[in-house]
């Protein structure tokens, strides 16, 4: 769950939107839906305008467990942005600044800066960032990346226990632990791995696209061929440990902890995986697993995006659909938790440009240039100031080109004006 795409966005006001939208299905039928959407405005916290080149951070410095660590046993933040302090950044402040390009997912986050040097920060207990140790970075570092030149860099997509590094010539790098491996437990609860060594290493070459969560990664080639490896029995019947070929004709590929979406160059998008809460929004909570063809869902769909147990579904129109259940649980009248599920496309905002499905959050950028955020802010995470849970898109940060979106936290990198 990771973001490389740029986009332009500014100034974020409370406004009033209402809209009629119809979205078609793989079924034959039309959903029309009319919703009115109220934008609040958030709490003022000292940041709220994104700087040019500048890196803001909110959310978690410490997560619960980073890479199964047992909980407690790290006593310093991963995050160390706030002078030690292992409590929630909820609004936000900032870690580097004269920064071009930001990649950050899970617990591990890279900068390059105007004058050409990557920096890295977060867990790195399996090598995934990629500097040839296991040592945590609590702060941006200089890293090399196993002495690859910084700019020839297109992507980075950091994963729970490793990173995928996608170069413009096309060849796609692979540090840390997971990929061509899975992570297993012994019964005494010691953590061992299986065909890994944890060096960053050239896995394929001929790739436009690169993605990853939990155990397993995608690659796919300039031809439209789909490739998968690592863990992929959680939205597949098989893992794998050497590159096999899943599917042809994909235009982009979304991963999500236990879902997978995949949009074809025909506009449709087929799902694979978990469906506890409907992320695959075929109106059923039925999962699929399978290594034919996976299940076709909606059509006419330009962009993709999967968070934990949502996804996100972005119309050639600009209308933004959710699936799934975006809050991580809810409760019912007896008290007992209960995941969400909106089993079927929800209407969410017209006239957005960009969708981007966090851990339990959402980010939408819109054609009027505001920045907007739904979803779980616990942690501080969605970047407005405040702790809530929101179910109608907020303002989040202002002038914000880019979003790296972690597990309990994210970055903002702040737009470079006109």
């Amino acid at each position: 769950m990771t973001t490389t795409t740029t986009t332009t966005a500014s100034t974020a006001t409370s406004t009033m939107a209402t809209t009629t939208t119809t979205m078609a299905t793989t079924a034959t039928t039309t959903t029309t839906i009319t919703t009115t959407t109220q934008l609040p405005t958030p709490p003022l916290c000292p940041i709220r305008r994104a700087q040019m080149g500048t890196v803001y951070f909110a959310g978690s410095t410490t997560p619960y467990s980073v890479g199964y660590f047992p909980p407690g046993t790290r006593s310093y933040p991963i995050f160390d942005v706030a002078n030690g302090s292992r409590s929630d950044v909820i609004c936000p402040v900032e870690v580097v600044n004269r920064v071009t390009s930001m990649w950050a997912g899970e617990w591990q986050a890279f900068f390059l800066t105007f004058n050409g040097t990557m920096l890295a920060m977060g867990s790195n207990n399996y090598g995934q960032l990629g500097d040839g140790t296991r040592i945590d970075r609590t702060h941006p570092t200089p890293t090399s990346i196993g002495g690859i030149n910084v700019w020839l860099v297109k992507e980075i997509v950091p994963c729970e226990f490793r990173s995928l590094f996608l170069l413009r010539n096309g060849t796609a790098y692979i540090a840390g632990a997971n990929g061509t491996v899975w992570a297993n437990r012994r019964a005494n609860g010691v953590q061992t791995h299986e065909h890994g060594n944890f060096q960053l290493r050239a896995v394929m070459s001929d790739v436009k696209a690169v993605a990853c969560a939990k155990n397993y990664s995608f690659f796919l080639a300039r031809n439209g061929s789909l490739f998968g490896t690592g863990r992929l029995h959680y939205i597949y019947e098989r893992s794998f440990k050497d590159l096999h070929l899943i599917m042809q004709n994909v235009q982009s590929v979304a991963a999500g902890w236990y879902h997978a979406l995949f949009l074809l160059e025909d506009g449709t998008v087929r799902g694979y995986g978990y469906n506890d809460a409907g992320q695959l929004g075929d109106g059923t909570t039925t999962g699929f697993h399978s290594d034919i063809l996976g299940k076709t869902l909606q059509t006419g769909i330009k962009a993709v995006s999967a968070g934990l147990r949502h996804s996100l579904y972005l119309t050639e129109n600009g209308d933004a659909y959710l699936t799934g259940g975006q809050q991580e649980r809810i409760y019912r009248r007896d008290g007992k938790p209960e995941v969400e599920k909106i089993l079927t496309p929800e209407f969410v905002l017209p006239n957005v440009t960009r969708v981007v499905a966090g851990y339990s959050r959402s980010f939408f950028y819109t054609k009027s240039h505001t920045f907007l955020v739904t979803g779980i802010c616990i942690h501080g995470d969605c970047g407005t100031g405040n702790s809530d849970e929101l179910s109608l898109p907020q303002p989040s940060l202002e002038n914000v080109m880019d979003v790296g979106v972690a597990k309990e936290a994210t970055f903002f990198l702040g737009f470079v004006d006109d």
